[in-house]
């Protein structure tokens, strides 16, 4: 089971990715969910704002609870 501690973490490894990434290179976000996969930003160039629009879309991440 994912904790509270894990998705903290998780959003900082990522961080630490997405700053290291430069101009050249490419980031694509999705998330696999019981009900299906979904892209939560397609395949972007990693500018000064794409590296931006990627660490929104991270800091949006929550837990669900699923029953």
């Amino acid at each position: 089971m994912v904790t509270v501690l894990d998705l903290r973490m998780l959003k900082c490894i990522m961080r630490i990715v997405v700053s290291s990434l430069v101009l050249g290179d490419r980031l694509s976000i999705v998330t696999f969910l019981i009900v299906g996969v979904k892209r939560l930003l397609p395949l972007r160039w990693m500018s000064r704002q794409g590296q931006h629009v990627a660490c929104k879309i991270m800091e949006k991440f929550v837990l669900k609870e699923i029953n």
